[in-house]
């Protein structure tokens, strides 16, 4: 559409750069515009919607818990994810969950974003109970740019850690 002239803009999926580039065509980036983040479900703490066993709460060993929660977290390569899903396009986040260069407040200046390192995050796992991993459904959402792309990227390195995804 763009190359035909019958829209001015429009949002690009990073695996289609190359090809935008080569077609002539203008790319600018925006920045601050979004960010992706993976929310694990049964986290509703104080109301009974808490998931109280999932591998990532485990409320009566929170300590457990939190061990799977930063193995997941270590087992994600997101410099990868940033180099060949997103084409270098993006920045690997420092805050809690949302985060915007353009609003200091939303960003923690001394964080560092968590190192990758499956070999960690194995035993991480174990530490947490979960020696051999466990099952999970990640839901992937077709209708975002980029989204599945790095949804199926977290899913196969959860699973180098032995966690079982049904995507």
């Amino acid at each position: 559409q763009l190359q035909s002239g019958a829209v001015d803009m429009a949002l690009l999926d990073s695996g289609l750069v190359g090809e935008a580039t080569a077609a002539g065509l203008e790319i600018r980036t925006i920045p601050d515009v979004g960010n992706v983040f993976v929310i694990l479900g049964g986290s509703y703490w104080g109301t009974e919607a808490l998931d109280r066993d999932a591998p990532w709460i485990q409320a009566d060993s929170p300590e457990k818990g939190k061990a799977v929660r930063e193995a997941m977290s270590l087992a994600i390569d997101r410099k990868l994810i940033l180099d060949k899903v997103l084409r270098g396009q993006g920045a690997e986040a420092t805050g809690p969950v949302i985060q915007s260069d353009a609003v200091p407040q939303l960003k923690d200046p001394d964080a560092e974003p968590p190192e990758y390192d499956v070999d960690r995050a194995k035993q991480l796992l174990a530490e947490g109970g979960y020696p051999d991993g466990f099952d999970i459904t990640l839901f992937m959402y077709p209708d975002y740019i980029d989204l599945p792309a790095i949804g199926e990227s977290i899913a196969g390195m959860w699973e180098e850690i032995g966690i079982k995804v049904k995507r």
